[in-house]
């Protein structure tokens, strides 16, 4: 007699890795389109004050930053201003369904988690890419997070020129792509496994010969 403990546990790995895999699919299907939209801007490398710590100073922070521009960008001198300006607090409570506008320090979260600033190697060059579901909105916020970083440091006399301005991007991804994948293979390591167990059973795979 077969063991149905064995049976079982096939069974129910099976089940699980088809639904695994059915909900990743459903995932990518119904999941909305993410869009980045992307500014340049170029700024001048500062001197250092001495040689000392010149070679740390530019590996941590770029040719010659200190600190990193990079940080600067996502200040909240300049996101804040980012965030009046485009009264961000209203319309993202509205998308969100909350009374009233939303608090500064969360509209402040959610706007620089939904940017990604980067510095290729050994460049003046820095890429200010900003996520969202609306492609409009990318773009206005990248190009609005580019003036008014560059005003500020205008400001303070470091003069910072915009190389690109962002564009509403043609095309999008589909958001929750690494979740998704992460389910899906959970889903396909359940059947492989699943499929094993009832074949070491004997209840799938081909009918052993008859003696």
């Amino acid at each position: 007699m077969k063991p149905v403990p064995r049976q079982l546990a096939g069974l129910l790995l099976m089940c699980a890795g088809l639904a695994l895999t059915t909900l990743a699919l459903a995932m990518l299907w119904l999941a909305p389109n993410v869009f980045v939209a992307t500014a340049r801007v170029l700024v001048p490398p500062t001197q250092p004050a001495s040689n000392q710590g010149t070679a740390a100073s530019r590996t941590a922070s770029g040719p010659g930053w200190d600190p990193p521009e990079i940080e600067r960008i996502q200040a909240k001198i300049v996101l804040h201003h980012v965030i009046t300006n485009l009264d961000l607090q209203r319309k993202w409570a509205e998308q969100f369904k909350e009374e009233g506008p939303l608090a500064m320090d969360r509209a402040y979260q959610l706007i620089k988690k939904q940017m990604d600033v980067r510095q290729p190697r050994n460049s003046s060059l820095i890429e200010i890419r900003v996520q969202s579901y609306d492609r409009a909105e990318a773009a206005t916020l990248a190009n609005r997070i580019a003036e008014v970083y560059r005003d500020t440091r205008r400001a303070a006399g470091v003069v910072v020129e915009i190389v690109e301005s962002a564009q509403p991007p043609p095309k999008g991804r589909r958001s929750g792509g690494s979740g998704a994948l992460a389910l899906f293979l959970a889903g396909v390591a359940g059947l492989g496994v699943g499929y094993w167990t009832l074949r070491s059973a004997g209840l799938i795979g081909p009918t052993p010969p008859v003696r």
